[in-house]
């Protein structure tokens, strides 16, 4: 239960950190129905996509020593957040590596970068008292 509320926590502020941006380069607040599309198409990519990201980071958690910094886990929390960035650009554009380019990606790519950087956090967070005991 601990990690799908973590999972809300970190994909919450990543919709935070994506509104942010696009009031900052773009000056757009969006409507409370696309707030309602985006949010709800974000979360369920999230979720999926937890399949795949959830494993990587536990297992790097594990590896970690408690003394060590927690940059390269943060660091790899926000790269393995490729892949629900690639769901969502799927399913509003289709499948090509050129959609990486459109403006929406980087949009993106901030609302999921954040979202595995504060999850990566988390775990690491939770993982530093068990190796003290």
């Amino acid at each position: 239960m601990r990690t799908v509320v973590w999972l809300l926590i970190s994909w919450a502020v990543g919709l935070a950190a994506y509104g942010g941006a696009l009031v900052a380069l773009r000056g757009e607040v969006l409507s409370l129905d696309n707030w309602t599309l985006v949010g709800s198409v974000t979360l369920v990519a999230w979720f999926v996509s937890s399949i795949v990201i959830l494993p990587i980071l536990r297992l790097l958690v594990s590896r970690r020593s408690p003394d060590r910094r927690r940059g390269g886990l943060a660091l790899v929390g926000a790269v393995v957040a490729i892949v629900p960035l690639w769901l969502n650009l799927n399913f509003w554009y289709g499948w090509n590596p050129r959609h990486l380019l459109i403006g929406e990606a980087g949009f993106l790519g901030v609302h999921y970068a954040t979202s595995g950087l504060v999850l990566s956090l988390l775990l690491a967070r939770q993982a530093a008292p068990q190796a003290k005991d």
